[in-house]
């Protein structure tokens, strides 16, 4: 294929490799990048020439050269050995893990296999005999080596039984590899002595080659913070491309997953481009990102994970929103939603999920899966390829819109690690389809997803993957004396002394130390200049660039400038001012009938007229929150059910009377029994145990509850949880009432059951804070004595309530200590009947024409579980020029 020469750079000069690559000798290059850039310099060298085809030159890295020649000594594997692949190494390591009792309950066993893993391949590549004494009393004077002697024995015995061997038992084993008169060894900083061995008993000569230049420039950039750093390197790029776009730039980051996304944000920022647009950068970033997390991926497996187990209701909101599946209409999906949030638990079982989300095209589809056998019988993986490709497709996936250029990319590499799960079959055998779902996560998550992009001038790389590129320009990040050479990092699977005396990778700090240097010179040897930078100060504390960077100019230090964000680079909008009076259309006939509520109603009407406008005429109703154990709302709920059955068996004031201590505790406890028991049946979430307490504690309060109970004058319960309708206006309010209770005068006293701290005050005022009860008032009329709430939890006063005489137990007979403070305040209670007519008159009076100012009573408490923050904007302060 052409190839363009100013889009796709060579970043590796090919001339002095000609004479082998025209020779055909093979090339060996420490990783797959260089041995690219090899290839694509080979190419540009031909099609200079006026060539138009030719054929791939023998250029590999180390790793394909040792397949290769091991699939050329036995390319029909007559040995009956096959090489394992580093899934399967893994998936095997975590078996021999998890098999082992004296592993213990490993909070993360995969990452312990990635640990062992390299270990064992360590201890082959050094050629380190560590099963023969004296080398194994080592391993066994520490628990962690201990544990991987007897892991790595299982883990070789399997693959032995499976016909499996590593790349490095493969090598040290073969007697003779095919032989090549000579092999070029293309910046090599090191080889392990296995490979050294293998390399010089395979060719008749071995010719090292690394590319020798003297840098024009080198640098030191002191910066004040790690994020002047990204910015200042982000900016030479910018500066260093624009001069001439043609050059090459390398940007080179010790932390690569740590450290591009800060990078791009600033070489979005320096190029003049939002963050969405940064694929339109003219650089190419190396590594990549887990393919589990990139969004259509991680949307497939939340949609396989609703099939069956529990489901995690915020990532279940999200997901109902992607456009990765079959999705309903947000008017079909907004009532699931609030149905699901009512709820209040955090996690949903599937089989819940299946019944809430019945009027779903994905809930009929989650049906069908769910009547499917063979989702339901275990199978070989291959097997679960299909299964699993055939339940995406019934379920949607990957939706009905087009798909953009990375989308496209990262679907396709989903099927293609889908399809490798067939390479575990034989170690796995049959599985169920959690845990085949198990492994295709840990095979997206262990698999980098990068964006397929041609070459580019700018190159964002790791330390380790520039090794041996070549570039004009080079920007070194994080050249700190902290931060470079590396801290060592010994492998806790190996004894530390014998990986010094071995000199094995991350040792010790000198082992570190001569590598970093060994990299250096390799970047001063193939770069025309390099600039390196490093944080020069942290929390008041000067700190020092790298011992290795000595020989550097030194560059003074450029004062830090906050960035604005990109939001604030665009140009100014124009803001548009309303009155705080809005106005709403009033409430016609028409409107008027269709809409329902209670004393909710005109409570949110008195809070905030905004409110009330959102919640009942807009329809917009905030989610619950979410709780693990039980809510607020819960447990008010279990409240009100168990003194509904408790009030049920006794009755009145005379019967309680009569009923001795013993008597009342077993009545108590079957009453808060019944409200668990009923409560238990439809929240299967939480469980047994947690709910035994919670029922312990709620028959002890209302033990406590009959004791105040037993201290009022005489009555008769005469209603529990009724039903009754008032009329305001052309307003049709439908009232529960918890309680209604016969005093000896023959007049009625409305209770209201709370859980919480509440006063008679809130009932009073021009708004008044809690309107619940004198509506109450209002719909029961001339009969009506007094209204109270009922607070069980309190332990020190239950009841606060006024009447129109004393009843004991904090229900006062006249109203001084409730309208306190208050201007006009009610002297009686006719007074205060009437006083409630009118303000609840006038509050239904503003919700019908209209009224719906962002007026909260008091925004500490109005606002604190409203909700509608985010459509009111009550937190918004815009500040005048």
């Amino acid at each position: 294929m052409p190839v363009n020469p100013r889009s796709s750079p060579s970043f590796y000069p090919i001339e002095p490799l000609l004479p082998w690559l025209q020779a055909g000798v093979p090339v060996l290059t420490p990783n797959q990048r260089l041995a690219r850039q090899i290839k694509l310099a080979w190419g540009l060298h031909l099609q200079a020439q006026g060539v138009l085809g030719w054929e791939t030159p023998a250029v590999y890295s180390l790793e394909q050269w040792w397949q290769l020649s091991l699939e050329r000594l036995d390319p029909w594997q007559e040995s009956g050995l096959s090489l394992a692949s580093e899934a399967q190494q893994l998936h095997l390591w975590q078996q021999c893990i998890e098999e082992n009792p004296d592993s213990g309950a490993l909070l993360r066993p995969r990452a312990a296999a990635a640990l062992a893993r390299d270990a064992h391949r360590s201890l082959q590549l050094w050629q380190v005999e560590w099963q023969r004494e004296p080398i194994i009393g080592a391993f066994r004077e520490h628990a962690d080596t201990v544990l991987f002697e007897q892991w790595a024995l299982a883990f070789e015995q399997k693959l032995k039984s499976l016909g499996l061997m590593t790349l490095p038992q493969m090598l040290a084993q073969q007697s003779q590899l095919p032989h090549c008169d000579a092999l070029v060894l293309v910046e090599f900083n090191e080889l392990s002595p296995l490979y050294k061995k293998a390399l010089e008993a395979q060719a008749s000569k071995l010719h090292h080659h690394c590319q020798q230049t003297h840098p024009e420039r080198r640098q030191l950039q002191p910066c004040t913070s790690p994020e002047q750093e990204m910015v200042l390197a982000a900016q030479w790029a910018h500066q260093s491309w624009q001069a001439n776009p043609d050059s090459r730039i390398g940007v080179l980051l010790p932390d690569m997953q740590g450290q591009r996304q800060a990078l791009q944000r600033q070489l979005c920022r320096a190029f003049g481009l939002p963050l969405s647009r940064a694929g339109e950068l003219p650089i190419n970033f190396s590594g990549g990102i887990p393919l589990a997390s990139a969004p259509p991926v991680s949307d497939a497996i939340q949609l396989l994970d609703l099939v069956q187990g529990d489901i995690d209701v915020a990532g279940l909101c999200l997901l109902l929103h992607s456009r990765y599946y079959g999705r309903d209409a947000d008017s079909v999906i907004v009532p699931v939603l609030r149905r699901l949030y009512r709820r209040g638990r955090a996690a949903i079982s599937a089989g819940q999920w299946r019944y809430m989300a019945r009027d779903l095209r994905l809930g009929g589809a989650l049906l069908g899966l769910h009547g499917s056998r063979e989702l339901k019988q275990k199978h070989r993986l291959a097997r679960w390829v299909t299964l699993l490709q055939s339940s995406l497709a019934e379920l949607g996936w990957p939706g009905a819109g087009p798909l953009d250029s990375d989308e496209f990319q990262q679907i396709e590499q989903f099927y293609v690690a889908l399809e490798g799960l067939t390479e575990l079959d034989a170690i796995t055998g049959v599985v169920d389809f959690s845990s085949a779902l198990t492994l295709l996560r840990q095979a997206l998550t262990g698999r980098l997803y990068q964006r397929q992009t041609p070459s580019t001038s700018i190159q964002v790389l790791g330390l380790l993957e520039a090794a041996g590129l070549v570039f004009d320009k080079v920007w070194l990040v994080g050249m700190g004396g902290m931060q470079w050479p590396a801290a060592p990092s010994p492998n806790p699977f190996i004894p530390v002394p014998l990986q010094r005396q071995r000199e094995m990778p991350h040792a010790d700090a000198r082992r570190e130390r001569e590598f970093a240097q060994r990299l250096m010179q390799q970047f001063e040897s193939c770069n025309a200049e390099i600039c390196a930078s490093y944080v020069a100060q942290e929390g008041g504390i000067a700190l020092r660039p790298s011992a290795l960077l000595q020989h550097f100019e030194s560059l003074p230090a450029v004062p830090e400038i906050r960035t604005p964000e990109l939001w604030q680079e665009q140009p100014p909008l124009t803001l548009e001012r309303l009155e705080s009076e809005v106005q709403a259309p009033a409430v016609d006939a028409v409107e008027a009938a269709q809409i329902r509520g209670g004393s909710g109603l005109l409570a949110d009407q008195s809070q905030c007229e905004f409110r009330a406008f959102a919640n009942h005429r807009l329809h917009v109703r905030p989610l619950s929150d979410l709780s693990i154990g039980l809510t607020a709302s819960d447990r008010g709920s279990l409240l009100h059910d168990a003194l509904f059955q408790l009030w049920g068996e006794i009755g009145d004031s005379q019967v309680l009377a009569a009923t001795d201590e013993a008597a009342r505790a077993a009545l108590c406890k079957t009453a808060s029994a019944a409200a668990i028991t009923r409560f238990a049946e439809q929240q299967t979430m939480i469980g047994h145990r947690y709910l035994e307490l919670e029922q312990t504690r709620l028959s002890a309060m209302l033990q406590r509850w009959l004791e105040i109970e037993s201290q009022r004058e005489g009555f008769t319960v005469e209603a529990r949880e009724s039903e009754v309708s008032l009329v305001l206006q052309t307003l049709n309010l439908s009232l529960r009432i918890d309680r209604v209770d016969r005093l000896q005068d023959n007049s009625l006293l409305v209770v209201d059951y709370k859980s919480g701290d509440n006063k008679p005050k809130d009932w009073f005022g021009e708004r008044p804070r809690q309107p619940q009860l004198p509506l109450y008032a209002q719909a029961l009329g001339d009969e009506l004595g007094g209204i109270a709430f009922a607070m069980p939890p309190l332990e020190e006063v239950g009841y606060r309530g006024i009447a129109t005489q004393e009843q004991g137990a904090g229900i006062e007979g006249d109203l001084t200590a409730a309208t306190k403070n208050l201007e006009l305040a009610p002297q009686n209670w006719e007074e205060a009947r009437q006083h409630w007519h009118e303000v609840l008159t006038r509050l239904a009076t503003e919700f019908l024409a209209g009224h719906a100012a962002v007026n909260p009573l008091n925004t500490n408490d109005s606002c604190r579980y409203c909700g509608l923050q985010a459509l009111c904007r009550i937190g918004q302060v815009v500040a005048d020029d």
